[in-house]
C-alpha cells in the first residue's frame, strides 16, 4: 500500500510514477497485490480545510511566510470527530507502536523471504 502523503492532489507524480514505474518495480519485487491511496483532491473535509484557512488569512493582518508556514491552531491533523470515535492520547501512542511492529514483522518478512504474507501469495 503506497500512500504519497506529501501529494494532495493527483497530478503526473502519482499517475506516472507512482502507479506506473512504481508498480513496476514492485511487480519485479514479486509484489502481486500493489497499491495507492488515493490523494484528498476535492474530499469536502480538505476543500473546507483549505478554504477556512484563506478566510482566515484574509480576515487577519499581513503575514511573513514563517508565520504563513504555521498551521493554524484550529487545523486539526486527524479525523474533525477523532474523540467521538474514542481516540485519545493514549491511543494515539499505541497506534503508532502498533503500526511501527506491523512495519517492523513487514521489513523482517521481505528481508527472511518467508512469513504469512509469503505464505497466503501477497508477497
Amino acid at each position: 500500500m503506497v500512500v504519497p502523503i506529501s501529494f494532495v492532489s493527483e497530478h503526473i507524480e502519482t499517475l506516472e510514477e507512482i502507479d506506473i514505474e512504481y508498480r513496476e518495480i514492485a511487480t519485479e519485487a514479486g509484489i502481486t497485490n500493489f497499491r495507492r491511496v488515493p490523494a484528498l483532491d476535492t474530499t469536502p473535509a480538505f476543500i473546507e480545510g483549505l478554504a477556512d484557512l484563506v478566510q482566515h488569512a484574509l480576515e487577519g493582518p499581513e503575514v511573513n511566510l514563517d508565520q504563513a508556514a504555521a498551521l493554524s491552531n484550529r487545523v486539526k491533523l486527524y479525523p474533525q470527530d477523532k474523540w467521538a470515535w474514542g481516540w485519545n492520547n493514549s491511543s494515539e501512542v499505541w497506534n503508532g507502536r502498533l503500526a511501527m511492529l506491523g512495519f517492523s514483522a513487514f521489513l523482517l518478512e521481505l528481508i527472511s523471504g518467508r512469513g504469512p504474507l509469503h505464505a497466503l501469495g501477497l508477497l
